[in-house]
């Protein structure tokens, strides 16, 4: 976990008054039980309710006899025997831990690496709708609604809809309900999703599936974990990929949002819409349609901050036919934000490929935004700046790198010009000498362009790579796989805390990437 995490284990220990951390495992939440805590153990395979519950020896056999032991408002643990299967989800939970520093903790005990798994059937999988909770941590837990046909209702998998406070998620698996997970609710409070896979939500029917789904709480960590093909599944008839359907989707009125370090692939349309701003760092995108949205569509929302920072895009898709895609990031509605060091590379598979957009008519249009060291490679579209509303938009020290005939730059009329600066950029294309910029309405040179933004700093310049054409798939072959993008996302949805590889995780496949192409976040 990097230093920066608003919600680090460091700060909590010693906001606790331990002093220093425990020795751990790099990257994962440590918990360890209280003086007061009690174990409460439950397996479906050894377990019976006659027993008290409270050793391995003599656990429980059903959820409710189980829970029914743990006691609100103390440090209480629930252990459910790895390898185990339930024929329902958790249902819905109403009990709370200690505090901050001495949580409840819903987990694993025994031998095997198999988290427990519930079989939810078209049911949801655990939900927190009815009592306000506060400081309970569901670690290494596998949920899956293995009966959902995407017609029959929209089960969630986690769902918090009550007020809740330091609600951690982590190491767990959920996959093909409609939605995945949903945070939402004014009142919730540092909600924490770490290196967990959620993968496969869907529906048939008019809802929009989501992988997650955040509204309007404040704190929301997002870190290391899989979001693998939400919002459509193509083996079911009808659970068709739409603008409405995402792997991660983060309205504008949540607050204090980090996203960073995740793999997130294969999305209906967005693999991220971060209408909330925020920080979204380290991520690696895949194979989306869209791979990234910042920024709200209106106003009413506010302007919003962002720092946007080594994220890596590689590839894209088109939605359907009638929804051209191949984007890799969008921003707009920023008061302010920096945007450094993020690699777009490889497109070849949307049809409608453009590389970064940033949209001045949404809102408050783009300002005071700092977009340097960033590199596009052979994506096959270039950067568009749109609408009026430019202020303090400073475009430096980028790479734009195309064999294409695409325009490396597209503004759609003359008013941006005066809130825009452009200086030190590395500029080539495939395109003709006098086609290498487009403004309002009319091809440009880029010496012509440069007059016209007042850049003498920048240049026509193609950049020699250590190297650049290395694709996902020989990445995957290096690394262990079997060399295809199919290969290395079955890897990723296979880590747990039991089978980690630290060549999988978003945050280090990302700055390999960067590497390739030079790309070093101070």
């Amino acid at each position: 976990m990097q230093a920066d995490a608003p919600f680090a284990l460091l700060a909590l220990l010693l906001s606790c008054g331990t002093g220093s951390p425990p020795a751990q495992e790099p990257g994962w939440t440590e918990h360890e039980p209280a003086r007061s805590t009690r174990r409460v153990y439950l397996s479906s395979s050894t377990g019976n309710d006659t027993n008290d519950g409270l050793t391995p020896d003599s656990p429980k056999a059903t959820i409710p006899a189980a829970t029914r032991l743990l006691r609100t408002g103390n440090p209480d643990w629930l252990l459910i025997k790895r390898g185990d299967e339930f024929r329902s989800g958790l249902g819905e939970w109403v009990r709370s831990g200690g505090s901050k520093c001495a949580p409840m903790v819903v987990t694993s005990y025994g031998n095997g690496s198999a988290r427990p798994l519930f079989r939810c059937g078209v049911d949801d999988g655990l939900t927190m709708h009815t009592t306000a909770i506060h400081d309970v941590a569901f670690v290494g837990l596998h949920f899956v609604a293995d009966a959902y046909d995407g017609g029959n209702g929209h089960p969630y998998g986690i769902s918090l809809l009550s007020p809740c406070t330091r609600v951690l998620i982590e190491d767990c698996k959920i996959e093909r309900f409609g939605t995945n997970i949903r945070f939402q609710g004014a009142d919730h409070r540092n909600l924490e999703l770490r290196r967990s896979v959620i993968a496969d939500a869907f529906t048939t029917g008019k809802a929009h599936s989501q992988g997650i789904y955040v509204e309007a709480l404040t704190g929301c960590l997002i870190e290391e974990c899989v979001f693998d093909h939400n919002g459509w599944r193509p083996s079911v008839d009808g659970a068709v990929p739409t603008i409405f359907r995402h792997n991660i989707y983060v309205q504008g009125d949540t607050k204090k949002v980090v996203i960073r370090g995740n793999v997130i692939a294969r999305g209906g349309s967005h693999g991220l819409q971060a209408r909330s701003g925020g920080v979204i760092r380290d991520n690696l995108f895949l194979a989306n349609s869209i791979s990234l949205l910042v920024g709200s569509t209106t106003g009413n929302d506010g302007a919003l901050q962002a720092s946007v920072i080594g994220n890596v895009m590689l590839d894209g898709r088109d939605i359907d036919a009638a929804e051209p895609r191949g984007w890799a990031a969008q921003f707009q509605c920023l008061a302010s934000g920096e945007i450094a060091y993020n690699v777009a590379a490889h497109q070849v598979s949307g049809t409608a490929p453009l590389c970064f957009e940033f949209n001045s008519k949404a809102g408050a249009g783009i300002n005071n935004v700092d977009f340097h060291h960033n590199v596009s490679y052979r994506w096959g579209g270039g950067v568009s700046l749109s609408g009026t509303h430019f202020s303090a938009f400073e475009f430096r020290d980028n790479e734009l790198q195309d064999s294409g005939s695409s325009a490396l730059i597209r503004a759609d009329s003359e008013s941006p010009l005066a809130g825009i600066s452009t200086a030190n950029n590395r500029l080539h294309t495939g395109a003709p000498a006098g086609a290498w910029m487009f403004f309002n309405g009319r091809q440009l040179s880029l010496p012509a362009w440069k007059t016209l933004v007042a850049d003498d700093t920048s240049v026509a310049q193609q950049v020699a790579y250590k190297n650049a054409d290395e694709t996902i798939a020989e990445y995957d072959r290096a690394t262990g796989g079997s060399g295809s993008l199919d290969s290395f996302l079955a890897r990723v949805r296979n880590q747990s805390r039991a089978n980690w590889n630290d060549r999988l995780v978003g945050t280090n496949v990302a700055a390999h990437f960067r590497g390739n192409f030079g790309v070093v976040v101070p």
